[in-house]
């Protein structure tokens, strides 16, 4: 776990915080923390509120290591909104009055997340 908090923190790309105890690398919504000698993965939700990371995910980052893992996650991450986005738009086409406002914000999200999603895939 240090060797990966050591790689979170000497990535360039990383948001580095210290604090009187503590060190902390961000990048792509994913803390990781290092206080009082131990580390501690974060995955941040709701802005900038963190909780603790599932434990598949660190496994991915101790497996793949802290950049390519975190993209791996990410590429993911988006998989499965695209998957949500997709389900919500095909329910609205078969209402009997679909609303063709909603079907175009959400193929618009979808289409962004797929962006994001290659911004991610072409990192690794």
């Amino acid at each position: 776990m240090s060797e990966l908090f050591s790689q979170a923190w000497n990535d360039p790309a990383s948001a580095k915080i210290k604090y009187v105890d503590s060190r902390s690398a961000i990048l792509y919504g994913v803390r990781a923390l290092m206080s009082n000698n131990s580390v501690e993965f974060q995955v941040a939700y709701d802005g900038d509120f963190y909780r603790p990371m599932p434990t598949f995910m660190v496994e991915t980052l101790m497996r793949d290591g802290w950049r390519r893992g975190l993209c791996l996650l990410a590429v993911n991450r988006c998989n499965e909104s695209i998957d949500d986005y997709t389900k919500s738009i095909n329910e609205e086409r078969e209402k009997p009055s679909p609303d063709r406002k909603r079907i175009e914000m959400l193929e618009i999200r979808v289409n962004n997340i797929r962006e994001k999603r290659l911004t991610f895939s072409n990192q690794l």
